[in-house]
């Protein structure tokens, strides 16, 4: 099993540092070209990006599905798998719409994004009980697959839409957040869940190098931003460590509610909104930059409180002994 966990990492790494920065460069000409030739408006091309992003990912677990076959290893949840891939990409094919056209509302956009969690849902359909740490589990019954599964796609969604511009920073958070998530699915022995997150990080590494090579802003538009926060959302979901990614993304959902209030408090005054780049509190100016670094920190707190509180799952004893020791 552990070559197709391999195998995911590799492929996605190789083919994210090979085919993205061509990707990049061809879109930067194209404009330059589009702008030079008819002085029209730029062409919104960002989304292209973020179009290869889910084929690598897509191209990646097809190999790896092959793979299986091919060395007859069953560990991966073939059914799964496949209704999992279908909600990323109705939900890719839903943003890119958005970043093409523009769709005017977002209660409009997350109300499209409904049916595609339809095949999500299927995933954990039989699933009846919220584990609560400490406490016997409980029985929702059908509020469960209704209500919980797509409340946790939404709001990782949500989460990785926060931070408009994909930068090092926030890949640094993407690493941990898909590291953590590969020892939390390693302790639920979801092999299947491990290969989608070691697909992902393997295309982290290779943006987050890339990144550093090139220091430019990587623009995945949405299509790119949401289409990581549904995959993190499905591999959760067959990994049955939805807690652990809703600890992992809530540093994000912090950054999402300042800069949300910060907005707010702008609009009451009749401040334009459009360019912000700092957040002003009194007399202290935080950039960007300066809060991604402070949601770093509270990122790698949530990874050890989303491990440790798995590894508890697994030993319930574990933080007892932990303390005693």
């Amino acid at each position: 099993m552990w070559i197709l966990i391999i195998s995911s990492f590799l492929i996605a790494f190789i083919a994210s540092a090979i085919i993205l920065p061509y990707i990049k460069n061809w879109i930067e000409n194209k404009k330059k070209l589009k702008e030079d030739l008819n002085k029209f408006k730029k062409p919104r091309l960002k989304s292209l990006e973020g179009i290869f992003c889910v084929i690598i990912f897509i191209t990646t677990i097809s190999l790896i599905l092959s793979l299986q076959k091919i060395l007859n290893i069953n560990n991966f949840d073939f059914h799964k798998i496949i209704a999992g891939l279908l909600s990323v990409i109705t939900i890719a094919l839903i943003n890119f719409i958005d970043d093409i056209l523009k769709i005017p509302n977002k209660i409009i956009k997350y109300f499209l994004m409904l049916p595609a969690i339809i095949p999500a849902i299927i995933i954990d359909f039989n699933h009846r009980t919220i584990d609560i740490p400490s406490y016997d589990p409980y029985n929702i019954s059908l509020l469960y697959p209704l209500l919980i599964i797509p409340f946790t796609i939404l709001i990782t969604v949500a989460a990785t839409n926060a931070s408009k511009k994909l930068n090092a920073p926030v890949f640094n958070n993407y690493i941990i957040i898909s590291s953590a998530l590969i020892i939390c699915a390693w302790l639920k022995e979801s092999y299947t869940a491990i290969i989608i997150f070691s697909c992902l990080l393997g295309m982290f590494l290779s943006l987050k190098n890339y990144h550093e090579i090139e220091p430019k802003n990587i623009s995945l538009g949405k299509i790119g931003r949401s289409s990581f926060g549904t995959i993190l959302a499905i591999g959760a979901i067959i990994g049955n460590i939805k807690l652990s990614l809703l600890i992992l993304i809530t540093p994000y959902l912090i950054y999402l509610f300042i800069w949300k209030i910060y907005k707010l408090i702008l609009k009451i005054k009749n401040i334009n909104t459009d360019k912000i780049g700092a957040i002003k509190i009194f007399n202290f100016k935080i950039t960007t930059k300066q809060l991604l670094k402070f949601i770093f920190i509270l990122e790698t707190i949530s990874a050890l409180i989303a491990i440790t509180l798995q590894i508890n799952r697994v030993n319930p004893n574990f933080i007892f002994q932990l303390i005693s020791y």
